[in-house]
């Protein structure tokens, strides 16, 4: 026999056996003895008007607690050619470790006949693993069965009997039913009938189960004709339950609860021993915090996989096994984590939670099966911490490693006794700056954005950016973009920073946005330019139904600011505005500043809460729409009103001010040559020096001052251009008075330094006093101006001028600290400046101990 028959032989051997080994499973038997009749009755018209392609008009469950069997009954009718596809087949899930299924009756009710449709060949297994996404493999089997001529009124019946509870829970029952659904049904009962004591409870519901004897066990019976059809709201919390459904748990306890599971999460001398030679063997990098890198190999390197049929659903595999296979389970990975940090002297241990309805646990009886999902609780001397193995590609360290807060959990240790409450997670905001740049009115703009975020935002943005390329990163983020700007380009790479110790992410972005502009949709002539928070836009849009009877849900984590820096090409009339809002639910802060060419608005956003309560509904979204207002702030530009200012050219206005300010200043010093001339301390017929010495600095500087004021005060485009008026048509007065009030300074240097010139040249003995005047009006001018300016327009210059601004004023402080002092009391100032405006000098009176000496 060739290699290739044989494989042939030996895989139809296999198949076969699995076929065999799952038809054994499955069985047509007659229905159970101990079981209650439970008739359906024909939908009358109003219950037809609520049904869709098909209507439930009989559901029925009934368990057998102490044979470990459950009844299910079923009838429902076809309205529609959809119906009859998505009704016209049944499937029945099951776990063949444990389970074994007893079909009874399935048949076709037409026109008052009834047709059989069971038949053991007609009945296909399969494998479906609807949880194979989510890497979780059950091992349950699905029992199919197509039938055949399903028409349009027909009504399909059929009844079967699950046979076999799971191990695992040592012969305990615990059950949920639910009393009603969100489609209509004509009848619904439940019953359970047991011999030993068990508790129930009812929620969402004023129903009691009926409580009776029968065949010698006890009865717990729901029977309700056309049970109330529950209609759920938009964006309800995932925790949140408006059915009415009843709890039925052997558990008196959830000590009881942690008895029993407790002892799967045991682990043996053996697997403690081989996890601590593996810690041994070089497995910790040097430099780096140990009881971290246990978490992260936990967390990154054990891949996340589970087979939980049978006893694996609640049981653990070993450690050991995990360790080698690098794959597991939320179970698996929970107790691998907590035997490694126990060979480190770290007391830890696994907890049960459920990671949907955390929040309800605590009003539940207590049960294992509340619990979908394991985590790990780690003691320390600095508390309690819990941490999560199944969340990959963390930031932090071991006891700052953030944990989603499922609200309650069960810790399993000898120690245990209730549920726990998880802490409450304090997020740091995710903090947005965006600097938009606009080149030219009407034109073009650049935006960069730096995004930095912490905790679970740098988690998400960390695995985000490992599990995507750059490129699509990069696509998802312009198409975010997009519903501001459409035409935005990106200019640079996105720049991934990751401080993965601190758990902190910045991302940085830089972008074009050509066309930056829109036109006004009510005014062509007028365009503009507008600035929103696209990270706030999914959070301040909800159902405006005010008449909302359920629970809105919030992330109660959200947390953002978001920062817009807009720096224009021109100075701009910023009118500053600050909005607070703040309820029970959330707290939002606006604000608008700026001066100058630069605009700043910021957005910050809190949510203080994780639902808004029905009756709180109305208000918040009051609250919401006042935030809506202020979400989008535009500038405007008139284009014709542009168009007619001129912007080239002299404004003579400017040239009036500065011929006047110029003649002014030239009759003040005119005044001055000729009405001020002190007589000179010294005689000047003996008195007489030139100009030298240290002189000859001043005298060099006089020459150079009134050249560089001239020029800087003929090229400076605000001083004679239309710019500095058209600032005074729009709105900035303060801006038009500060050009104004440099203007004519600058012209008052410029007269005053030819005139200190003029007499210093001549050394007319005003010159000194002259001097003093010019050197301290030039810097307490320059000081002035500089103050002025720097706060009229903090943003408007750069780091640079600024410096140069300063280091100005410190230079004219420096000359008049150095030159003032020496023109008081230097005697060569005294013997040079000697000469007065009359031709001829009075002879001074000597002095009583003074004697002239004639001259020969």
């Amino acid at each position: 026999m060739t290699s290739k028959k044989l494989m042939q032989v030996l895989i139809t051997c296999l198949l076969s056996g699995f076929v065999f080994s799952q038809s054994s499973k499955i069985s047509i038997t007659e229905l159970p003895d101990w079981i209650q009749p439970v008739q359906f009755e024909n939908a009358d018209e109003a219950l037809e008007k609520k049904a869709g392609s098909f209507l439930y008009l009989l559901v029925d469950n009934q368990d057998h607690i102490p044979q470990q069997k459950s009844f299910r009954h079923r009838a429902y009718q076809i309205f529609s050619s959809q119906g009859i596809q998505d009704a016209g087949d049944i499937t029945i899930d099951f776990d063949p470790e444990y389970q074994d299924i007893e079909f009874h009756s399935l048949k076709i009710i037409r026109d008052g006949k009834t047709i059989n449709k069971l038949y053991l060949k007609d009945i296909q297994t399969v494998q479906r693993e609807s949880n194979m996404e989510r890497h979780i493999f059950d091992g349950s089997l699905t029992a199919i069965v197509n039938i055949s001529d399903v028409r349009v009124n027909d009504i399909i019946e059929y009844s079967y009997t699950l046979h076999g509870y799971n191990p695992v829970h040592k012969g305990k029952y615990q059950n949920t039913y639910y009393l009603d659904f969100s489609v209509p049904l004509g009848r619904l009962h439940t019953e359970i009938l047991t011999d030993r004591p068990i508790h129930y409870k009812v929620f969402n519901s004023e129903l009691e189960p009926k409580i009776s004897n029968r065949n010698g066990l006890k009865s717990y019976a729901f029977d309700i004709v056309q049970p109330k059809t529950v209609d759920y709201e938009d964006n309800v919390p995932s925790w949140y339950d408006a059915n009415s459904y009843v709890q039925f748990s052997e558990y008196t306890s959830w000590k009881q609860v942690v008895g029993n599971y407790e002892p799967y999460f045991r682990v043996d001398h053996a697997t403690r021993k081989f996890l601590q030679q593996q810690l041994a063997n070089d497995f910790f990098e040097p430099n780096e915090d140990s009881l971290t890198q246990i978490l992260r190999f936990v967390q990154d390197d054990i891949r996340y996989l589970g087979f939980e049929g049978g006893l694996n659903s609640h049981k653990p595999s070993d450690p050991k096994d995990v360790f080698e296979r690098r794959f597991g389970d939320c179970k698996d990975k929970s107790l691998l984590l907590a035997e490694l940090l126990k060979t480190q002297g770290i007391q830890a241990f696994p907890v049960l939670l459920n990671s949907v309805g955390g929040q309800e646990i605590t009003e539940m009886l207590p049960s294992a099966k509340l619990f979908d999902h394991c985590i790990v609780q780690v003691q320390t001397d600095e508390g309690v911490r819990y941490i999560d193995p199944t969340i990959n590609n963390q930031g932090g360290y071991l006891y700052s490693t953030y944990s989603p807060d499922y609200k309650f959990g069960l810790v399993l240790s000898n120690s245990s006794s209730e549920i726990v409450k998880f802490p409450t997670n304090q997020s740091k905001p995710v903090e947005i700056f965006e600097t938009i740049h606009v080149e030219d009115i009407g034109g073009d703009a650049t935006m960069n954005v730096s995004t930095t975020y912490y905790g679970s935002n740098a988690d998400a943005r960390r695995s985000e950016f490992s599990d995507s390329s750059l490129e699509s990163i990069q696509q998802n983020y312009l198409d975010y973009y997009r519903l501001m700007y459409p035409s935005i380009e990106a200019d640079e790479e996105i720049i991934f920073d990751d401080f993965r110790g601190e758990n902190k992410i910045i991302v940085t972005e830089s972008y074009k946005i050509p066309g930056f502009w829109s036109p006004s949709p009510e005014n062509d002539q007028i365009i503009q330019a507008d600035f929103y928070p696209l990270s706030l836009d999914s959070y301040v849009f909800p159902s405006e139904n005010t008449n909302r009877k359920m629970p809105f849900y919030l992330n109660d984590e959200l947390n953002i600011n978001h920062n817009i820096a807009v720096i224009l090409p021109e100075s701009w009339n910023i009118e500053e505005d600050e909005v607070n809002i703040s309820n029970k639910n959330f707290q939002y802060n606006y604000e608008v500043s700026g001066s100058g060419k630069r605009i700043d608005i910021s957005h910050s956003y809190k949510n203080l809460s994780a639902f808004v309560a029905p009756e709180d509904y109305s208000a918040y979204v009051s609250d919401i729409q006042e935030i809506q207002k202020n979400l989008t702030y535009s500038i405007t530009y008139n284009k014709g009103l542009g168009d007619s200012i001129v912007t080239t050219g002299i404004s003579w206005p400017s040239v009036m001010i500065i011929a006047i300010a110029l003649f002014a200043f030239s009759f003040l010093c005119y005044k001055v040559y000729y009405r001020y001339d002190p007589r000179p301390e010294l005689d000047p017929r003996v008195f007489h020096r030139p100009i030298g010495g240290w002189l000859v600095l001043i005298a060099i500087g006089l020459c150079v001052a009134p050249v560089v004021m001239l020029v800087q005060l003929f090229q400076t485009p605000e001083y004679l251009g239309p710019a500095t008026w058209e600032l005074w048509r729009t709105g900035n007065p303060g801006m038009t008075l500060f050009i104004l009030f440099e203007m004519i300074y600058n012209c008052g240097i410029l007269v005053f330094g030819i005139f200190a010139a003029i007499v210093f040249f001549k050394k007319r003995t005003i010159a000194p006093k002259v001097m003093i005047v010019y050197l301290a009006a030039s810097f307490v001018f320059l000081l002035a101006d500089t103050v002025i300016a720097l706060s009229l327009m903090p943003d408007y210059f750069t780091p640079q001028e600024e410096s140069e601004f300063y280091g100005e004023t410190l230079k004219a402080f420096f000359r008049a600290a150095i030159w003032i002092p020496y023109f008081l009391v230097s005697k060569r100032v005294k013997e040079t400046f000697t000469v007065t405006l009359k031709d001829e000098p009075e002879p001074l009176e000597p002095a009583e101990e003074e004697v002239l000496i004639p001259l020969e």
